[in-house]
């Protein structure tokens, strides 16, 4: 057995090691101080810096019961699986914020087409999701990456009439 000194741990205290030499683990840290740099290491995204999938399924978890209560939106909720609903709204804003799972449900447009949504309902939700992160102590400036990252989906979501053809 080999001791070494651990770079997680104060100088002066060993720890054993099977394999390496001490000449061998001291060309490995000098081998590899890029994967020690944060100068190199790319930005979290916002799914990791919100806390992943566990925080996305408490989020969206508590914006549905604000959601279900909304005299805005809650109509649009009443014949809806709530379980299947919350599943896949994990599932498209862990994606929508850069997690692991792709999302495969139907597009935003086709999605939403029937509801006939209006502005003051996209507006509603956004409110609701808003204030929901607040109650989780979520930063400002992380609400407003979220923002970024869902508000371009108005156009899809929200109902505009077909143009008449001429």
């Amino acid at each position: 057995m080999f001791l070494f000194r651990s770079p997680f741990q104060k100088f002066g205290s060993l720890t054993r090691m099977n394999k390496f030499s001490l000449f061998q683990q001291k060309n490995i840290y000098k081998a590899l101080p890029q994967y020690f740099s944060t100068e190199n290491k790319p930005e979290k995204t916002v799914y990791e810096q919100i806390g992943g999938e566990k925080a996305i399924d408490a989020v969206v978890d508590a914006f549905y019961v604000k959601v279900l209560k909304s005299p805005i939106v809650k109509s649009f909720f009443e014949n809806i699986d709530m379980e299947k609903q919350r599943k896949k709204q994990k599932n498209f804003i862990g994606f929508a914020l850069g997690g692991p799972n792709n999302y495969e449900g139907k597009d935003m447009k086709k999605a939403h087409i029937k509801m006939k949504l209006e502005d003051k309902h996209f507006d509603e939700i956004v409110n609701l999701l808003v204030e929901t992160l607040k109650d989780f102590k979520v930063p400002d400036e992380l609400i407003g990456k979220v923002g970024a990252k869902l508000s371009p989906l108005r156009s899809d979501i929200v109902y505009s009439k077909p143009k008449p053809k001429h």
